[in-house]
């Protein structure tokens, strides 16, 4: 047996794991939210020294975890580190988010050059800037990644900003991200404000240009008032549903369904904290999670946004990003119950994806619903926004 997808699921046949097996495959899967085919197992002592040595010499936990995800494509790049290319192959993932995160203009530069080299180092990678991109890479059997960002207020309220970002291939962009900003409500404000003036103005905008709309982080009234907006589908990339377990990072019914009426989809993560009260709680946590949004708005607006494992070692998870979560403004709180360390049992490596495959088989899915969640309904939203 591999190491890797071979979560037991209970009564699953041989003809369906077969089954499970073609459609991995076959499919044009695609993670709305992702940061690196690498997790903890890639990482040497002296590749997390370098992490270490960040933290001491910048004494800012924010900088050093940034940094810290770009290691394992700064030794690619290198050609020093061949599981970059190799986890990625396996995982079966066609792609992904190019995340882009900065603090001031001349971050956005450093953010935008780093991330035009990974894509330009790489006859196997390529920026997606239309949908039959994603294609193509499928058909070659390369990988694609699209250009986001969490954080609209990186731009610091200047739409001319935004607009250099799209020039450079940003295609997506969430509104908020947990606090409230100068476009609308965060989810973990505590405040459910809606949508402001900038925000329409922001919202068109994006319309107009093509970038989707996502509201994954942002409050109840500012994901109803973006879906009552946006002349485009919007998207909820990573979440989960407050029907199966109540946490500010779930999306209600009401807000699922206000995403699936613009045409959008609403993207199930694989953070075990935000899943389920267990104390480690499986991939079944996930799978529950799929259900109920399926249940609530169908099977043509249900997709992945995993956001989960992230592409660091265990000893920067613990020491950089878990203090970095409550300490460096980004609207997190003890009472979230962060736990940057743990992965779900059967999704702790991005080898691991086909267990949500092979899930979704286990639970009666057809074929074609199948392949809509793993992103086929990603890239009929893309194609309508983008092109």
């Amino acid at each position: 047996m591999t190491e890797f997808g071979n979560f037991e699921f209970e009564g699953m046949t041989d003809e369906e794991e077969a089954r499970a097996q073609r459609l991995h495959a076959d499919s044009v899967i695609v993670d709305m939210l992702f940061h690196g085919p690498t997790g903890y197992r890639v990482w040497t002592d002296e590749m997390t020294e370098t992490i270490a040595e960040t933290l001491r010499s910048t004494g800012d936990r924010l900088t050093a975890w940034e940094f810290g995800m770009e290691v394992p494509e700064r030794l690619a790049i290198a050609g020093l580190l061949p599981e970059f290319k190799e986890q990625w192959d396996a995982s079966g993932l066609t792609a992904g988010t190019r995340d882009l995160f900065w603090h001031n203009t001349g971050g956005m530069v450093e953010a935008l050059t780093h991330t035009q080299s990974l894509l330009d180092s790489f006859d196997w990678l390529n920026k997606a800037l239309k949908v039959q991109d994603f294609r193509d890479a499928k058909q070659r059997g390369t990988h694609a990644q699209f250009l986001a960002t969490q954080k609209a207020s990186y731009f610091e309220d200047d739409i001319h900003r935004m607009g250099l970002a799209y020039e450079m291939g940003m295609r997506m962009m969430l509104m908020t991200y947990n606090e409230d900003n100068s476009l609308g409500g965060g989810c973990t404000s505590g405040k459910n404000l809606g949508v402001t003036e900038f925000g329409r103005e922001v919202i068109s905008f994006m319309n107009e240009r093509g970038i989707i709309v996502d509201t994954a982080h942002s409050g109840k009234q500012t994901t109803l008032d973006t879906c009552k907006y946006s002349e485009a589908p919007v998207l909820a990339s990573h979440c989960g549903a407050a029907g199966v377990f109540s946490h500010q990072r779930n999306k209600s019914d009401e807000e699922m369904e206000a995403v699936a009426a613009t045409g959008g989809v609403v993207g199930v993560f694989a953070i075990p904290v935000f899943l389920s009260g267990e104390q480690d709680p499986t991939i079944n946590a996930l799978l529950d999670h799929i259900d109920h949004m399926v249940k609530v708005v169908g099977e043509d607006h249900v997709g992945i946004g995993l956001d989960w494992p992230l592409q660091l070692p265990k000893w920067a998870l613990e020491n950089v990003t878990q203090p970095a979560t409550t300490t460096s403004g980004l609207g997190w709180r003890k009472e979230h119950g962060l736990d940057d360390k743990k992965n779900l049992i059967g999704f702790d490596d991005y080898r691991d994806l086909s267990n949500i495959t092979r899930g979704l088989v286990a639970r009666g899915y057809s074929d074609d619903a199948v392949k809509k969640i793993l992103g086929e309904n990603f890239l009929r939203v893309f194609e309508q926004v983008v092109g």
